[in-house]
């Protein structure tokens, strides 16, 4: 996640060797998803997203966990909202 900390929107980047479906989610510290991010196929190579979308209000500040599944794996990263 990037910027992190974050004043209310977040750019989330996977990079995967190759294709394959893939999920991408943030949830609270309580574990309430609050958005599926990506929910697919993607290509093999790099691949962003910005969360929440510039359509949507920014997030709420507080502590999220972006989880990233692919292939069977599964690599999660926190992320900072401030204001």
């Amino acid at each position: 996640p990037v910027p992190n900390p974050s004043l209310g929107r977040t750019r989330l980047a996977l990079s995967l060797p190759r294709a394959g479906a893939a999920q991408v989610e943030v949830y609270d510290v309580a574990g309430t998803r609050v958005a599926r991010v990506h929910e697919g196929a993607l290509e093999a190579g790099r691949h962003a997203w910005q969360w929440p979308r510039a359509d949507a209000p920014p997030a709420a500040p507080g502590i999220y966990l972006v989880r990233a599944q692919t292939d069977g794996r599964s690599i999660t990263a926190r992320v900072v909202v401030t204001r």
